[in-house]
C-alpha cells in the first residue's frame, strides 16, 4: 500500500499521525505541518492523501453558497478512529472526562462525523457532508446538503447542558441562508452529551448524540 504515495520515509507517519491526532475536527495548515516535521509540503500532502486513502483520515470539504465574504474555503480533517488519536495523545477516559479537557471537543466531533459518514455510506441518495465557517466565530461542524439544495447544520457540543448560545452559529448559518435561498435550510442540530431533547430557536433543536442510533 506504500506505492500509493511513494511513502519512503515511513518513521515520518507516527509523528504525522500524532499531528493530526492533535488536530481533528480541524483545518490541517499542511504549510505548518511540513515545518514540524521538516519535510517539503507536498510530500507531507502527499502522505495525509494516502492516510485517506487507506481510511485513516477523513478531509470534509467546505460548504459555501457565498454567504459571505470572509468564508474559508479549506477542508477540515477528521481521524477516522478517535480511540486511535486519544492513544496517540495519550489520552486516557478519565483525562477526557474532564472539565478542563481541550481534546473532549474535537474528538467528540471527530466521532459524530465518522458515525455519520458511516451511516450516510449505505444510503442510495446520500447528501453531501462538509463544514462551514465564516470566521474565528462562527463555524458550524457538519453541513449535509442534498442535490435539490436542502440543508440540515449540525453542530457537537461536548456538554450534558447544552445552550441557546451554543447553537449560535447554526442561528447564523439559517438566517444568512434564508437571505438567500428562503426555504432551504430545513433544520439545525445540537448534538450533546446530555439526556433531552429542546427547542433552541426556529428549525434549530439540541439533542442527544445517542439520537444517531435511535430509530
Amino acid at each position: 500500500m506504500a506505492a500509493l504515495a511513494d511513502i519512503r520515509k515511513t518513521g515520518v507517519l507516527p509523528r504525522l499521525l500524532r499531528l493530526m491526532a492533535g488536530s481533528t475536527a480541524q483545518e490541517l495548515n499542511v504549510s505548518e505541518a511540513s515545518r514540524r516535521l521538516g519535510l517539503h509540503r507536498v510530500t507531507v500532502q502527499s502522505y495525509v492523501d494516502w492516510l485517506h486513502s487507506v481510511f485513516l483520515a477523513e478531509p470534509l470539504p467546505a460548504w459555501s453558497r457565498n454567504l459571505a465574504n470572509r468564508e474559508i474555503k479549506r477542508p477540515k480533517l477528521h481521524l477516522t478512529d478517535t480511540g486511535l488519536a486519544a492513544a496517540l495523545l495519550g489520552l486516557s477516559p478519565d483525562s477526557l472526562a474532564r472539565p478542563t479537557s481541550t481534546a473532549a471537543g474535537p474528538l467528540l466531533e471527530s466521532f459524530v462525523a465518522n458515525e455519520m459518514l458511516r451511516q450516510l455510506s449505505s444510503a442510495t441518495r446520500a447528501p453531501s457532508v462538509m463544514h462551514w465557517r465564516q470566521n474565528s466565530r462562527h463555524e458550524v461542524d457538519i453541513v449535509l446538503e442534498r442535490p435539490a439544495g436542502d440543508v440540515v447544520a449540525v453542530e457537537v457540543k461536548a456538554t450534558s447542558s447544552p445552550q441557546r448560545s451554543h447553537a449560535r452559529s447554526l442561528v447564523r448559518l439559517r438566517d444568512l441562508l434564508d437571505s438567500v435561498a428562503p426555504g432551504a435550510f430545513k433544520a439545525g442540530v445540537l448534538l450533546h452529551t446530555g439526556d433531552r431533547t429542546l427547542k433552541l430557536d426556529d428549525r434549530i433543536h439540541s439533542t442527544p448524540i445517542a439520537t444517531l442510533w435511535s430509530v
